[in-house]
């Protein structure tokens, strides 16, 4: 009897398979790299509906999962295909739109982006908005983000005052990330009362959401400590460091609770936690948060060499740092990412016409003089 010919798998039902798998991670890089199969198996075969599809899974792993640039590079072909399709409503607008906040929020951390080319896609995501419909809350809420982050106050409080006389709608923020966003937007234009107020009701646990409030308490350290509220802030660091355990993504707000770490006399802890971001730190592709970390490291760093008996750091299996660096030794380690920062800040500050990047890292050396011991 003749042996029945083996048919060969269907392509489509593998990129399904490999999304449907990849859906059951956590985000992080396996989730990331499932995904990334998929559209080059769709790519392959020179499907581009789904590879559309496909690619919109690789947006919200690599956002969620750290890796925004990945994201940035999916939706620009999203983009392009959405512009090219003759019925763009099969193709869910709503849904690319919303994903328009996360490209254009995360391209404010990549200094190869010129400022232009960011505030062409603020025009861009305006005219998008309107044409499908909608408003224009979203965009000015991502317009103040983007400058707070630049540290352009003044375009900061312009795209404020637009937030504040439009309302909001489908394509607005969830209530959490409004306050949170708020919250941080206050603090920078020097109202820290005011932010304060913002941050209540998402510390009382009366908002939250998928990212809320795993990043709100790292941003209320030390003005919680400089407040004279020692305890409080020791709360929100052991709050913050669990719910950051749970997911990728969050090397800045891990960063927040290093420096908090340092400041506090908290210094073998602080070398531990230090040791841990240590492989996320060095192989992430993001360079805002290269220097966030890179700017705490260096704080920390110089706080622990300068101990009586100064602990060698551990360096992780994957860490990999210049061959001729010593980076067991917490001076040459400091030095190392005091150096990063400073080429960071500089690449920072041309792209944004600010100086925001170095006087960030200037504040951040004058907390050796603000050391407040604190128990945690």
């Amino acid at each position: 009897m003749a042996r029945k010919k083996k048919e060969a798998p269907n392509y489509a039902e593998s990129v399904s398979a490999l999304l449907a798998v990849a859906g059951e991670f956590q985000h992080g890089p396996g989730r990331i790299a499932l995904t990334e199969e998929a559209v080059r198996l769709a790519d392959a075969n020179n499907d581009e509906q789904l590879g559309y599809f496909a690619r919109h899974e690789l947006i919200d792993a690599a956002i969620f999962g750290g890796a925004p640039e990945v994201a940035i590079v999916a939706y620009a072909w999203c983009l392009a295909y959405f512009d090219k399709h003759p019925n763009p409503d099969e193709l869910d607008p709503y849904n690319l739109l919303w994903k328009y906040k996360w490209v254009v929020g995360h391209s404010v951390n990549y200094p190869s982006i010129p400022r232009g080319q960011i505030e062409e896609l603020f025009e861009d995501m305006k005219r998008r908005y309107e044409e499908a419909g909608f408003g224009l809350n979203a965009v000015y809420k991502v317009m103040r983000e983007v400058y707070r982050t630049m540290g352009d106050m003044k375009a900061a409080r312009a795209a404020q005052a637009l937030v504040s006389k439009t309302a909001r709608d489908a394509l607005s923020d969830c209530a959490a990330c409004v306050q949170h966003s708020l919250m941080k937007y206050y603090f920078d234009v020097g109202k820290p009362d005011r932010a304060m107020q913002m941050a209540e009701p998402i510390v009382e646990g009366r908002m939250k959401c998928a990212e809320v409030p795993h990043c709100t308490y790292g941003h209320l350290l030390l003005p919680e400590l400089f407040a004279g509220r020692p305890d409080v802030a020791a709360e929100y660091h052991r709050r913050g460091v669990k719910l950051l355990r749970l997911q990728s993504g969050f090397l800045h707000e891990a960063s927040q609770h290093l420096i908090f770490l340092a400041v506090t006399d908290n210094l073998l802890p602080a070398k531990r936690y230090l040791e841990k971001h240590l492989l996320e730190a060095v192989t992430t592709n993001c360079p805002g948060w290269q220097f966030e970390f890179a700017n705490a490291a260096a704080f920390s760093l110089e706080r622990i060499a300068q101990l009586p008996k100064p602990p060698r750091i551990k360096i992780a299996p994957g860490v990999v740092l210049p061959e001729d660096l010593d980076a067991t030794d917490p001076s040459a380690l400091r030095d190392h990412f005091a150096l990063q920062a400073r080429e960071l800040a500089i690449l920072f500050d041309e792209r944004n016409r600010t100086k925001h990047f170095t006087k960030r890292m200037k504040e951040t050396k004058k907390l050796h003089g603000r050391v407040t011991p604190v128990k945690v």
